[in-house]
């Protein structure tokens, strides 16, 4: 993600076409809904800095994990019963 006067989003494109959809709600959700956003943020503030481990290990770094699976989690509460 990088702020240039907008949000761009970098790796939407590189997903599977079958799961984008699903990405593209979770990231709405959390940026949109304030109480999803909130819950986002208590998820990741442990981990808010750690941009160096995020690259070198990813979602194998349990910290970082833990703090996504909230996330998807949050969006997937507030994802219409459709």
């Amino acid at each position: 993600m990088r702020p240039r006067g907008f949000l761009e989003i970098r790796y939407l494109d590189s997903v599977p076409d079958a799961v984008w959809p699903a990405v593209v709600f979770t990231l709405v959700t959390l940026l949109d809904n304030p109480r999803a956003a909130e819950i986002a943020t208590e998820a990741t503030e442990s981990v808010a800095t750690e941009w160096d481990r995020a690259a070198r290990s990813g979602l194998a770094d349990r910290r970082l994990h833990a703090a996504a699976v909230r996330c998807v989690r949050a969006a997937a509460d507030f994802a219409p019963a459709e």
